[in-house]
């Protein structure tokens, strides 16, 4: 989303929208012009904050916010039955629990890198990197605002208290901001994430969504407002039931592998059989055309007609 598109929305929703509220009490005087600028320009979550602050309230999505992250996160908080797994996946990385993985995704964020390529280093499906850097750290349409990426990369969760000791912790975010270079960025990080592949990072984040849902039921939350993770996995395993279901139910029809081996296993054994008892036929025929040879290598008179007369 860039600068001129959020100045866009500051005049879409006006100074009465409940995103505001977020920044002072509904009370209060309308903020001027400038400071809702101001505001708006310097959050990197404005696409989940505008969601949440209607949704919340109840109230209908401002009319103008078109962006397909916004409007699918708003649907996402309105309608605990018809969760968005995506929407859902993207969430779960601002929690605190994930703070690596969320860091990693940030900083590739910041360097010259396609969503598909974002995806595969972080194990992640490409459709959950774009939900994140929409709704949570909008910086792809902004990378040449110097200033504004300063403030996100070094504030707020980034920054650290004044006076409080340098940690020596992995910060791919600042490496990101400093240089620029994927490759900088990939060597803050243990292990690399090259050698996750993307469907092992997908299924960690599906793990880790049935975990959360799992986790929480055995505390007695049953609900979706409760457990907000619930609908989510839900819909997760109804997916892989499916897939499931259409991978048994395929147009070829066979045996099983147990039944395949066993078949295999049966198929080779009679076919040697059938050559052993082969090569032992050829033997005993063989054995029989050859007649014997003596030792002197003389061959023996026939025994049915009468011995040679001798020479006179």
């Amino acid at each position: 989303m860039t600068a001129e598109r959020i100045r866009q929305i500051v005049h879409l929703i006006g100074p009465h929208s409940p995103y505001w509220r977020m920044v002072r009490s509904a009370s209060a005087h309308p903020l001027p012009l400038a400071v809702r600028f101001h505001f708006a320009l310097a959050d990197p979550a404005l696409g989940w904050h505008l969601a949440r602050s209607y949704a919340g309230p109840g109230l209908p999505l401002s009319v103008g916010l078109s962006e397909s992250a916004i409007v699918r996160a708003y649907r996402f908080l309105r309608d605990p039955y018809r969760r968005d797994v995506h929407v859902s996946l993207a969430h779960d990385l601002t929690q605190p629990d994930r703070q690596g993985q969320r860091n990693l995704l940030r900083a590739l964020l910041l360097c010259n890198m396609t969503p598909h390529q974002i995806a595969q280093d972080c194990g992640l499906p490409v459709d959950v990197v774009e939900l994140f850097e929409g709704l949570f750290w909008n910086c792809r349409d902004r990378l040449n605002e110097r200033v504004y990426l300063a403030r996100i990369c070094t504030q707020g969760v980034f920054g650290r208290t004044a006076g409080a000791p340098e940690v020596l912790a992995a910060d791919p975010v600042r490496v990101a901001f400093h240089s620029g270079r994927v490759e900088e960025v990939l060597a803050e990080v243990e292990p690399p994430p090259k050698t996750r592949s993307p469907t092992g990072g997908y299924g960690l984040v599906e793990q880790q969504l049935l975990a959360r849902a799992a986790m929480e039921l055995k505390l007695d939350r049953v609900t979706p407002a409760e457990n907000p993770a619930l609908i989510p996995a839900l819909r997760l395993i109804v997916q892989m039931k499916r897939a499931a279901q259409r991978f048994e139910a395929g147009p070829v029809s066979g045996p099983d592998a147990a039944g395949a081996v066993a078949m295999s296993s049966h198929g080779i054994t009679e076919q040697e059989e059938q050559y052993q008892t082969a090569v032992l036929h050829q033997s005993r025929l063989a054995s029989q055309q050859t007649p014997p040879q003596s030792q002197s290598g003389i061959k023996p008179s026939s025994p049915s007609g009468p011995p040679a007369a001798p020479a006179s």
